[in-house]
């Protein structure tokens, strides 16, 4: 149903309301109006858009993207993103994989793990490097960082352990209160970025939607 949030975000806040609109609010970064069915607009923005809050919303220097392309549609998808300082996020995505939807970031000392559902956590967990014997890892110290006790929530959800995204619709519910148009934490500028690659990775992969054409 990506194609219809668009049109249906529209006909909300014409008649007054407020909206809380998931991923992706059109097909592109030109405004368009309809889009087609994308594993990339489905699950692979959340990959990118987890990339740039690493990154704290910097534009990376480069992107590469490859992938499977079936009836003009991307199966499955490859993306590295590269930053200045030999920085780099390599993310992935496939709609006819059964893979683990976590997320990892490599630091220096250590490496932190938000298993699956990385795009709605309720923990994350510090590998910290403890001791090294001639460049080899010989300690690590794992914690384990609890966000809230969403293990006793027995609320039913579509999706299974979705509970982590009540923190999105509390801030959004915050916003709303203080009379806000803009979040401070999500900022209109970072979500065009997400749009603005995604516009170049489906560039790379060959991916045409209907409103290209015209």
């Amino acid at each position: 149903m990506n194609h219809q949030h668009y049109e249906f975000t529209l006909k909300a806040l014409d008649h007054g309301k407020h909206v809380l609109c998931e991923k992706p609010l059109a097909g592109k970064n030109r405004f368009v109006t309809e889009l087609g069915a994308s594993p990339l607009n489905d699950i692979g923005c959340y990959t990118i858009g987890f990339a740039l809050w690493v990154f704290n919303n910097e534009k990376p220097e480069r992107i590469s993207a490859l992938g499977r392309i079936q009836n003009g549609c991307d199966m499955w998808s490859v993306i590295s993103l590269e930053f200045p300082n030999n920085r780099k996020a390599v993310l992935t995505y496939s709609a006819e994989d059964f893979t683990p939807v976590d997320a990892m970031i490599t630091c220096e000392k250590g490496r932190y793990h938000l298993p699956q559902f990385f795009n709605a956590p309720t923990k994350v967990v510090r590998y910290e490097i403890k001791a090294l014997i001639r460049g080899n890892i010989r300690d690590i110290e794992e914690k384990e960082f609890n966000f809230d006790n969403f293990e006793n929530d027995k609320t039913p959800y579509n999706l299974a352990r979705n509970s982590g995204l009540r923190y999105e619709a509390d801030h959004v519910y915050e916003c709303i209160k203080a009379g806000k148009k803009e979040s401070e934490l999500v900022p209109f500028e970072d979500t065009l970025l997400v749009v603005q690659i995604m516009d170049e990775v489906r560039k790379q992969l060959g991916v045409v939607y209907g409103p290209d054409k015209h």
